[in-house]
């Protein structure tokens, strides 16, 4: 599992978020990063997004009513059978 954050409000972060995750993704060696970043920058103005790229389920999703709002770009490896959380 990876998990990636960016903190501020929604629009803000869910920008950064696309800005920094291909590098992330390119150091966590993860495929098809390119098409994962390409659908991360279409999620600009929703609440919520999830879909499925080669051997990774993608979810991406917003919190604005809490006391750490962002975006999270959260990535689970569907082969993984057991300790899949993020460490």
């Amino acid at each position: 599992m990876i998990s990636l954050q960016a903190a501020g409000p929604a629009t803000e972060s869910t920008t950064r978020l696309a800005e920094f995750a291909p590098e992330a993704l390119e150091l966590a060696h993860v495929n098809p990063r390119g098409q994962i970043t390409d659908w991360m920058k279409q999620q600009s103005g929703k609440a919520s997004a999830q879909t499925t790229f080669g051997d990774w389920n993608v979810e991406f999703s917003t919190e604005t009513d809490s006391e750490a709002p962002g975006a999270i770009l959260t990535l689970t490896d569907k082969l993984c059978k057991a300790n899949c959380g993020a460490e």
